[in-house]
């Protein structure tokens, strides 16, 4: 997966992602965010959202680091409502910030 937005997280567990959403006065404007990994003895402030509701088959397409990703169209529109008018945000979203093609089984592995 050479063109993943994800970068490998360290195999001790004391890492995690989060996305940064970018800030907009317009709501229908497209959600923008970035990624990055953190470690978790010095995280920083974020909001975490778990996020299962709504037909995985009915999606949109927000922006992750300059690429389009699938996710809910309820997703979606929480990171909408969540997103600031003003200021970037750091939340760490469970449908996003786990990458989907790591799972196996319902399983997580810490190797990606």
């Amino acid at each position: 997966m050479a063109n993943s937005i994800y970068q490998p997280l360290t195999p001790n567990g004391r890492e995690t992602r989060l996305i940064t959403i970018q800030p907009s006065d317009n709501p229908s404007s497209p959600i923008e965010c970035t990624i990055r990994n953190i470690l978790l003895d010095d995280p920083p402030r974020f909001t975490a959202l778990s996020y299962a509701w709504g037909d995985p088959k009915v999606t949109a397409l927000p922006y992750l680091k300059g690429s389009k990703i699938q996710v809910t169209t309820n997703l979606e529109s929480a990171l909408r409502t969540i997103r600031d008018k003003m200021d970037e945000a750091d939340f760490w979203v469970d449908a996003i910030c786990i990458n989907q093609n790591q799972c196996v089984k319902g399983l997580f592995t810490l190797i990606n």
